[in-house]
């Protein structure tokens, strides 16, 4: 068991890194190298979800729901106030009224279509892995974990088809994106949770390679909290997330199942992390965006990275106060 934990916890600390760094501080820029790394750690977000499934344990619908409720909706409920808050502090430090009821309308439907406030916009994680913990328990015991995949992944790919023909065709039809996002959560979680062991035969290793292969071939990236994708091949980028998790996995277990310094500290607190870097984050790029816009991208990156990595410290610090675990759900 032990073994299990430090890999996963190094896997779980080097995606947390990669997506503060790369995708939410780099990416504006996007150069060689930071394409280079998106397409090898595409499946980022998908492997949050399969290794909640691997870890999963069937409970009582009483017992898991009080113990995601603490673990997952009360700091999402938390942080979605603290997110209202900072987006009040950061539309009036930008000059906009925010005592006119526009403001108001503004970020209910900004909630009511995305489920977050954007001053914490990770949160919207929480909620969808709440939804999917609970209903993944409450179907388990009635239906095979590989039907719950293939019938939510088709779920997911429909409902990312009726959004882009709702587009397409400028109707008024709206299903908020967030909903397809748990149906794709709950097939990935659902994968995780049924080949957990299986995942390391050579068999499904081989087939892993294999699809991640094809995606050098044909492309296939998706914004997994939009449940969108940049190109038409939506149903193969659920495919290729699940099959790097996979081949992470192999890989980390193989050859990092070990402490790793930093990494390993990071996977084991990766609430904190997750939940804090991205207010810190948007109030910094709000608070100072006339002297961020005049500097090149390598004084940006250093700056904004030094402000985050300064935050995350004291935020780490700040929630080894027992009184305060329960804000990130410890």
């Amino acid at each position: 068991m032990k073994q299990r934990t430090f890999y996963l916890d190094n896997l779980c600390g080097l995606m947390l890194l990669y997506m503060i760094f790369i995708v939410h501080i780099a990416g504006q820029y996007n150069p060689c190298w930071v394409q280079i790394t998106k397409a090898i750690f595409s499946c980022f977000m998908s492997w949050f979800f399969f290794k909640g499934g691997m870890m999963h344990r069937l409970q009582s619908m009483s017992e898991i729901t009080l113990k995601s409720v603490k673990r997952l909706f009360v700091p999402y409920v938390i942080f979605l106030v603290i997110g209202f808050v900072l987006d009040v502090v950061r539309y009036h430090y930008e000059g906009i009224d925010v005592t006119r009821p526009v403001f108001y309308k503004y970020e209910i439907h900004t909630f009511l279509t995305t489920s977050i406030f954007w001053s914490t916009g990770a949160s919207w994680f929480l909620l969808t892995l709440f939804v999917v913990r609970l209903i993944f328990n409450a179907l388990c015991p009635k239906v095979k974990p590989y039907v719950i995949t293939i019938v939510f992944a088709v779920l997911s790919c429909m409902l990312w088809w009726l959004e882009k023909m709702r587009i397409e065709q400028q109707t008024s039809f709206y299903i908020p994106f967030y909903i397809g996002t748990m149906c794709h959560g709950l097939a990935v979680y659902s994968l995780g949770f049924s080949i957990k062991e299986k995942q390391f035969s050579k068999l499904w290793i081989f087939f892993a390679i294999a699809v991640e292969m094809l995606r050098f071939i044909v492309d296939s990236r998706i914004d997994f909290r939009t449940n969108n994708a940049g190109s038409n091949f939506f149903p193969l980028g659920i495919v290729y997330g699940m099959a790097g998790c996979v081949v992470f996995n192999c890989i980390f277990k193989r050859w990092l199942d070990r402490p790793i310094p930093l990494v390993t500290y990071i996977g084991r607190n990766s609430m904190v992390y997750y939940l804090m870097h991205y207010p810190i984050l948007i109030m910094t790029i709000s608070m100072f965006r006339d002297e961020l816009s005049g500097i090149g991208p390598i004084h940006y990156l250093c700056i904004v990275s030094g402000v985050v990595v300064t935050g995350l410290i004291l935020s780490d610090l700040l929630f080894r106060i027992k009184k305060l675990r329960f804000i990130v759900g410890g």
